[in-house]
């Protein structure tokens, strides 16, 4: 009985690194990037200066 008792507590130091999985995924959601507000701004005016850009260029041409 001793003997068996002696692998028992072996057993059960041994099992819980048995059970873990070494590829464990994870259950963090995934991080976002947050944009400020004066990027998006910039990204307005970039968009406002080409289309006003475009125009000018082809109110020349058509002169």
């Amino acid at each position: 009985m001793a003997k068996e008792m002696g692998l028992l507590g072996c057993w059960v130091e041994v099992a819980p690194a048995l059970l873990i999985s070494p590829n464990k995924t994870s259950t963090c959601p995934e991080l976002e990037t947050i944009a400020e507000e004066w990027e998006l701004e910039a990204e307005e005016y970039e968009q406002e200066a080409k289309q006003i850009e475009i125009l000018l260029n082809s109110s020349v041409l058509i002169m």
